[in-house]
């Protein structure tokens, strides 16, 4: 009889913790690309590719490497790689000098902060539809071609 109470404390407080959080706001947060330029997620971007592991950045990799860093931008198109947990030393030597290669900038989440609150599924990449920097959509693509399919066109 008495666990039945502090049950329902604990459900209300999740509850409360659902309902009063606001909406993802990305609108003016900054990431430093593979050049080690600092770009912002600014009114224009419309889509923001996220890749949270190593498996999603293979499938955002196979579909964007076919892309061009202007055809996404005139799309409104980000890509957003954590590569929080990849030791300095192989992002150092191997994984930004290849990322340099690519056709198109790749904001980097250098810490595990700057991509906490995004929205993820291990192995899958995030596409999420921005509007004025706020997040009102989120979907998830297990291969480039579901990836393709919710990207907009050209």
């Amino acid at each position: 009889m008495k666990r039945f109470p502090l049950a329902a404390l604990v459900l209300l407080g999740c509850l409360t913790a659902t309902v009063t959080a606001g909406p993802l706001q990305l609108g003016g947060r900054a990431f430093d690309d593979q050049f080690d330029r600092s770009l912002s997620i600014g009114p224009a971007v419309k889509t923001l590719v996220f890749a949270p592991d190593r498996a999603a950045g293979k499938i955002a990799s196979a579909y964007l490497n076919g892309q061009l860093g202007q055809s996404l931008e005139a799309r409104g198109i980000r890509y957003l790689a954590d590569i929080s947990g990849m030791p300095g030393l192989i992002n150092k030597l191997f994984a930004i000098p290849a990322m340099q290669d690519y056709g198109y900038p790749v904001l980097l989440g250098r810490q595990a902060a700057q991509t906490a609150d995004l929205p993820r599924r291990e192995g899958e990449v995030s596409v999420l539809r921005l509007q004025d920097g706020e997040v009102t959509a989120v979907a998830y693509a297990a291969d480039a071609e579901a990836l393709a399919a919710l990207l907009p066109e050209d």
